[in-house]
C-alpha cells in the first residue's frame, strides 16, 4: 500500500532543485568518539532516533504535479571501517579518503533511505561517526538535536515518545493550510507579507545562511556512555 502524499513545505520547494543535483547540497557533520563503544547500542540508538522524527525518514517520489512527501520506512544507510591495524600516517590519510567518498554520496530521493552514517575505528578507543542527510530533510540544528538524542538513548535514559506527537509534515500540512484559506485575517496576513517582500527586507532566520558552492563539515564531540 502507498504511503500517504504530503506537499513539499515552502521551504523544501525553494531548495527542491538544488538539495536534488548537488551532492554538497547536504547536512554533514563529524563525532569524535572515545572510549570502549558498543556499536550495536550505536547503530540502536541511531535507528530509535530516525524512528522517532518522521522527516528522518521520509522519501519524495514523484507526484502528478512534481515532487511530495511521503512517510517511508524506518530505515538509514549504515556503514563501518577498521583502521585500527593502520600506521598512523596512513589511517589518517584512509579517514580523509573515506571522508572524500562521502561527501560525493548521491541519494536516491524518491526510494531513500536519505540519512546515512558510517562509523570509522581508528583505535580500539577512538571513533569517527560521519552522518549526512540531504537539507531537505535537517539543517545544523537539526544534526544537533540529532546527536544529544543519540547520546540519550544510547545511555538508556530516553523516555519513549508520545504517540501524538507533532512532526514535520504536520508542521508542513498548517502552513499550507494557512495559506490556502479564504478569509479576512488569511488576506490580510497575505498581504502583508507581500507588502513586506516587495520592500526587499531581508529575514534572518536562526540557522539560515546564504548557500554557496563550498560546504564545511560541522565537526563536534560529544559524550555517551552506556547504561548502567
Amino acid at each position: 500500500m502507498a504511503a500517504e502524499a504530503f506537499e513539499l513545505s515552502f521551504q523544501q520547494k525553494r531548495m527542491w532543485s538544488a538539495a536534488t543535483s548537488a551532492p554538497d547540497f547536504c547536512t554533514r557533520c563529524t563525532v569524535a568518539l572515545s572510549g570502549e563503544l558498543d556499536v550495536s547500542a550505536l547503530r540502536r540508538a541511531l535507528y530509535e532516533v530516525v524512528d522517532h522524527h518522521e522527516i528522518l525518514h521520509i522519501i519524495f517520489p514523484r507526484g502528478e504535479g512534481g515532487p511530495v512527501q511521503a512517510v517511508g520506512p524506518v530505515t538509514f544507510d549504515w556503514n563501518e571501517d577498521d583502521l585500527t591495524h593502520m600506521p598512523p600516517a596512513s589511517r589518517e590519510a584512509r579517514l580523509e579518503e573515506i571522508s572524500q567518498i562521502e561527501r560525493r554520496h548521491t541519494f536516491d530521493f524518491e526510494r531513500g533511505p536519505l540519512v546515512r552514517a558510517r562509523l570509522i575505528a581508528l583505535t580500539s578507543q577512538q571513533y569517527k561517526l560521519l552522518l549526512q542527510m540531504p537539507s531537505l530533510c535537517g539543517d545544523a540544528a537539526t544534526l544537533r538535536i540529532v546527536f544529544d538524542e543519540i547520546a540519550l538513548r544510547y545511555a538508556g535514559e530516553e523516555k519513549p515518545p508520545a504517540a501524538d506527537r507533532f512532526q514535520y509534515i504536520d508542521c508542513s500540512a498548517w502552513q499550507d493550510e494557512l495559506f490556502e484559506e479564504q478569509n479576512a485575517e488569511a488576506d490580510r496576513g497575505r498581504r502583508y507579507w507581500s507588502d513586506e517582500r516587495t520592500a526587499n527586507l531581508a529575514l534572518a532566520l536562526p540557522f539560515e545562511r546564504e548557500a554557496t558552492a563550498d560546504f564545511e563539515l560541522l565537526s563536534c564531540s560529544i559524550a555517551i556512555s552506556a547504561a548502567s
